[in-house]
């Protein structure tokens, strides 16, 4: 639902953390607009219905909480009861760089890995294996990357993130398109774009909400927020499948690190460090998630 617009328009995109990326391509795109950004899972004590009491005083309400959250005051459902000018623009989830990135955890707890919440399904699976470091970190090469299936997930989730985005009215596939063209990963991590595709989301939503029109310049060279938190490796296997570079490497966040430490962390620390969190914590939690279909067929490689 869209209304028209003031010349003055004030906007608010809600959802996770995508959504500080995407307001600052919008200022870009609107210089005369009022933009804001809120990510209710990042500020405590914050609800969900705190935030749908205020949306009636803006223009424009954009927002990242599908019909799926049940619960929610700001999925479109309620959204449209309370007769808030919105838009929904799904949350960008996309592992086909990254499928080897996972989440540990159970009951609504998420167990936290060495540099973030994500962890390597594949070092977690070797570590319960029994296999040493040097032994987990060759496991990451082509031959172990197709039996995991890893190497088909790019097309899978090319597929699954358009025909997401086609249910909520966006057609994806330009933008796709142009993010290839780059030569580079779109995705930092699973969920966290780069902010040229923030920017190209923003775009697609603003268009939608009738703000600003289809012919519009996407803006780039913007500050990269989520490109200064952990940036995953994107494997040889993977990289040649999605016609980007590889990179062995880990980007550590640039929070919490000591003056002239690098951001650089190489697998072998990486998966070193790892295992040094694993032996100190429940080891049910490590047997979650993808976890386990990793051991089984890790153990048709590994004797």
């Amino acid at each position: 639902m869209t209304n028209a617009m003031p010349d003055r328009p004030k906007i608010l995109f809600v959802g996770t953390c995508q959504t500080i990326g995407m307001a600052i391509a919008a200022r870009v795109m609107l210089p005369h607009a009022e933009i804001s950004s809120c990510q209710p899972a990042a500020v405590p004590h914050l609800t969900e219905a705190a935030i749908a009491s205020t949306l009636q005083q803006y223009d424009l309400v954009i927002s990242q909480f599908g019909d799926h959250n049940l619960e929610s005051p700001l999925r479109p459902t309620s959204l449209r009861t309370a007769n808030i000018n919105f838009i929904y623009l799904p949350t960008f989830v996309f592992a086909g760089f990254h499928p080897d990135c996972v989440y540990l955890g159970r009951d609504g707890t998420i167990l936290r890995g060495t540099e973030s919440d994500y962890h390597s399904a594949i070092a977690v699976a070797g570590f319960c294996m029994g296999l040493d470091v040097k032994r987990v970190c060759r496991l990451y090469n082509s031959l172990v990357f197709a039996e995991l299936g890893y190497i088909a997930v790019y097309d899978d989730a090319r597929n699954a993130i358009k025909a997401n985005f086609a249910a909520a009215g966006y057609d994806l596939e330009p933008l796709l398109r142009m993010w290839t063209a780059e030569g580079t990963p779109f995705m930092h991590t699973t969920n966290h774009p780069t902010v040229f595709a923030l920017a190209g989301l923003a775009h697609a939503a603003l268009v939608n909400g009738g703000v600003v029109p289809a012919s519009a310049g996407i803006p780039r060279g913007l500050p990269d927020d989520l490109g200064k938190l952990l940036t995953w490796p994107v494997f040889q296997p993977v990289a040649r499948r999605a016609g980007v570079p590889s990179r062995a490497n880990f980007l550590r966040s640039i929070h919490g690190l000591k003056e002239g430490e690098p951001r650089e962390l190489s697998l072998e620390d990486f998966v070193e460090r790892s295992f040094s969190l694993y032996r100190d914590v429940d080891q049910g939690l490590l047997r979650t998630g993808s976890v386990p279909a990793v051991i089984e067929r890790l153990g048709t490689l590994v004797s």
